[in-house]
Formats: structure tokens, sequence, C-alpha cells
């Protein structure tokens, strides 16, 4: 429909590239932000004192965490980039006839 209403095919494949980084942003930066409090708050300490020979030190340094978020966004440009790929390549009049 986009195509239909004049969006060229390279803006439809950048809005396609950024909402799959968009979205795997959001997951990491959720994961993240579940993993710290109940790392560092909670699980951490119980695994540090019952555990300190295999894990003397349990926690989630801030380099992990930006590895994670830099990760999350590198995995939805790539899970995005078939799709982009497919809408560059697609006519008007065959997206139009497509039903789903």
């Amino acid at each position: 429909m986009l195509r239909a209403v004049g969006f060229t095919p390279r803006r439809i494949a950048l809005l396609i590239l950024g909402e799959g980084m968009a979205t795997g942003l959001l997951g990491a930066a959720l994961g993240v932000l579940l993993a710290l409090p109940l790392i560092d708050q909670g699980l951490g300490r119980f695994v540090e004192e019952n555990m300190g020979g295999m894990f003397p030190h349990f926690r989630v340094p801030w380099q992990t965490s930006v590895q994670a978020l830099l990760l999350g966004l590198l995995l939805g440009a790539l899970a995005a980039a078939l799709p982009a790929y497919r809408a560059l390549r697609l006519r008007v009049v065959d997206a139009l006839r497509r039903v789903g």
C-alpha cells in the first residue's frame, strides 16, 4: 500500500529495517532492565553466598549490558534484512495483488 501511495522502495526498506532494529533494541533493553535488578540485587547475592567457590562475583557489568543492547540492535537489523530486500524488489502491481 505504501508503494501505491508514492513511497519509494528505498524508503519502505528503511522503514522495515528501522522497525526491526527498534524491536530488537526494545527486546534487548527489556532483558537488560529485568536482568540488572534480578541478578545484582536478587539472585546474585544468593549465588555468591551459597556457591561462592564457583561464582565468587555474580554480577552484570555495564559492558555486558551495552553489548547486549548492541547485539539486540544487530539481530533486529539482520532479521529485517530479508523482508527489506524483498520490499525493494516488489513492484506496485504485485504488491497490490498479494493478500497476505
